[in-house]
């Protein structure tokens, strides 16, 4: 069985939520940085239970519901609009 350890995405995207359902719950890091995502709803990540790199820099975030990531150790908010 082939585990995919690393995704980036950068498309420009502005919604996010249908890419992250489709992804494996192996996935231990995600780069969807340099988008122009203006929330991230948590739920949305739920199936990424071994998740441990977030970053999520350069996009338009003003907030953030609860992620309810288990395994993260790092997330990157940097570049964004985050109250």
């Amino acid at each position: 069985m082939h585990y995919t350890h690393s995704i980036y995405l950068y498309f420009g995207l502005t919604i996010i939520h249908q890419f992250l359902a489709a992804l494996s719950p192996s996935l231990r890091s995600l780069d969807i940085s340099f988008n122009q995502l203006a929330d991230l709803d948590g739920s949305s990540l739920e199936n990424l239970s071994n998740l441990q790199i977030l970053r999520l820099h350069h996009n338009k975030i003003s907030s953030i519901q609860k992620l309810g990531l288990a395994n993260i150790q790092i997330i990157d908010l940097s570049s964004n609009q985050v109250v």
